[in-house]
């Protein structure tokens, strides 16, 4: 049951949650502001890992939106297939729709 507490309290929790994918994007872009020019590989695998938080901080804007909203935005970003695999990954190729 979706009561007007519950709803919050969710809220709360994405809330955090978005904070905490924020924080890690500006640790990454960090990394990459670093790392870029100077160690290639190092600046590949931090440019991978900040493009995957940045897709997890949009499932997390879609669903904070949704629960303060009632409505779904989608984000845009690509579609995870399998648990493992990711857009920036050499798994698969891209989902283009």
């Amino acid at each position: 049951m979706r009561t007007s507490r519950t709803i919050r309290r969710r809220a709360n929790i994405l809330t955090v949650l978005l904070e905490a994918e924020r924080c890690a994007i500006r640790t990454w872009s960090e990394i990459c502001d670093l790392t870029f020019g100077k160690d290639p590989r190092t600046y590949d695998m931090a440019s991978r890992i900040l493009q995957e938080e940045i897709e997890h901080e949009a499932w997390f804007i879609e669903l904070l939106s949704f629960e303060r909203d009632g409505k779904g935005i989608p984000s845009g970003h690509f579609r995870r297939g399998e648990p493992g695999e990711a857009p920036y990954s050499k798994n698969r190729g891209f989902y283009n729709p």
